[in-house]
Parts: structure tokens; sequence; C-alpha cells
């Protein structure tokens, strides 16, 4: 994410470049920083890079990175305070979570600093896991790949139901699926194991503002595999399929709620520009906690 300038004087006199007349690009160098906290999860990992300027070589190039391999990245809660360390000189920050531990219901401070380049800070609080996730599963349903009809991919519909675990309000959850593999360790204190989801899909972004109770979900079509004939007789299921709700704090509801919205826009010229979410103060990215609940797709 190099930013580049024709005149080099221009870096002494504005952040700006003046494109068209009447409209200022803003190419401020700043940190992009991106985190999720989930206490689930053996590792805690802060990516940190420099953001990409709107001109230049790279600018349309969305696999264009610039990261930031000096930072200084600190996590805390209360009088607490961890420093993640960049073991490899790229731009990923890491810390096990046995040396520094996340609770539900806490509120966690990230500040990065990176010579050159504007210190930022950003707060978010850890929710509560919901409780008592229950499924109900209804047929199958067969979706042709093509039109020769020689191969279908098959959805298994489920409603999703749960216990709201916490009183503060609106709670966001984020409903879909994706491939699943059980993975042991230990946190610290004890042994554990969690489903890591690799492949998922959101099919729903649910915002709740009720104030306790339990939340049915929409019947929802879950992929479960493939089939040669629109018949369960003839599926082909995919190893280990789970359908999720990630209970999330509003920033991480937020941020991924705007990159849905940007997708959807895609490479449309005419489109109406789509602001990327962020609550990192002084940069740019996201800050976020979720915390997981899964039921494996029979």
């Amino acid at each position: 994410m190099k930013t580049r300038y024709i005149l080099p004087l221009l870096l002494s006199m504005t952040s700006c470049i003046q494109e068209l007349d009447g409209i200022l690009i803003d190419n401020t160098p700043k940190l992009v920083v991106e985190c999720y906290l989930n206490p689930a999860e053996p590792e805690i990992t802060v990516t940190v890079n420099r953001n990409r300027g709107i001109q230049g070589d790279g600018s349309g190039d969305k696999s264009t990175i610039n990261p930031v391999k000096n930072a200084s990245v600190t996590l805390s809660y209360a009088t607490q305070a961890v420093s993640l360390v960049n073991e490899s000189t790229s731009n990923l920050y890491r810390i096990q979570a046995s040396k520094f531990r996340l609770v539900p219901g806490r509120s966690y401070t990230l500040k990065v600093s990176a010579p050159g380049l504007p210190a930022i800070r950003a707060v978010c609080t850890i929710p509560r896991p919901v409780g008592s996730l229950t499924n109900k599963d209804a047929g199958v349903s067969f979706i042709a790949v093509d039109s020769s009809r020689s191969s279908y991919q098959a959805y298994r519909r489920r409603t999703l139901s749960w216990t709201k675990s916490q009183t503060t309000l609106p709670d966001y959850y984020l409903v879909g699926y994706g491939q699943g593999t059980p993975y042991a360790f230990n946190n610290g204190r004890k042994d554990t194991a969690i489903v890591v989801l690799r492949d998922t899909r959101v099919l729903s972004f649910l915002k709740d503002t009720r104030q306790a109770g339990s939340y049915t979900s929409s019947p929802l079509d879950y992929y479960i595999g493939t089939a040669k004939k629109p018949a369960e007789a003839s599926l082909i299921r995919k190893p280990s399929m789970y359908s999720f709700v990630y209970h999330t704090d509003e920033n991480y509801y937020r941020f991924f709620e705007s990159i849905k919205s940007q997708r959807e826009v895609g490479d449309n010229p005419f489109a109406e520009a789509v602001p990327v979410y962020t609550n990192i103060g002084g940069g740019l990215g996201v800050f976020g906690a979720c915390v997981i609940q899964v039921k494996e797709l029979r």
C-alpha cells in the first residue's frame, strides 16, 4: 500500500492531492489495524498495515498491502497490559491467550504506534456467549449447478434458537455456516476444545433490541454438500459442516455489515460509495469481539 507522489514537494505542503477542481482526496498516512477478540481461541492476533493511497502503483490491486513490521502493540484491561510480539517480521503481532486472559463482559483497550505514523487507540467489549443453542431441521433442497443438471448443491433448512445472555442492548448476531474442525488446547487454566471454522458464509445479520428472553432465527438454508441427483440418497456430504451463531459487539457487526454492502456494490462505477465502518481512533480498521456457538449440520 505504498503512496507515491509525482512531486515530492507535496509531502511538505499538504496531505491531500487536488485531483479535480473542488475535490480533495485525502492521502494522510494512517495505520490500518485489525483485531478480533474471542475468549475461546488459543491465540490473540493483531494485523498492522499502513493505508494504501487512492492513486499510484497498486492503488487498484486488492491484494496489495503495506505491512508495518516495527509497531508497538499493547492490549490492556484495567491495570493489566501485555505487549504483542512480531516474531516473523510480518504484519502479524500475536500472543498466546494463556498469557492474557480474555473474559466475556470485559472491555479491552488496544493501542498501536509505529514510527512516522499517527498512533491509534480503540476499545471493545467482549459479549457473553448465547445460552441453550438449539436447532429445528426441515427438509433438504437441491439447486442445479448448471443447465445440464448433472450436479446439484444441497441445503438443509434449519431454524436456530438461543437464550439471550446479557441485558445490555442491542444484541448483535451473525448467523451462517462453514466447515469446522474440532481443536483441543490448554488455555492456561484447563484443557478445552473448540471448533475452528473456515470457508464461512454469513446468511443473516441480526440486531435484537429486546431486553431478555430467547431469540429464534428465520428458517435459513445451510449448505451441506453436493449431489448427482436431487435426492437425499445421492447426497455427497461435505466433511463437518456447521451452522453458527456469532454473538458480536457493535464494532464487529457494523464492520462486516459494511463490508457486505461494499461487496454487493461490486465494480459498479455509478453506485454510491459505501463507507467502511471503523472504530480505530486515529487510523482505519476494526477492533471487535465475538463469541461463537455451533451446531453440526447433518
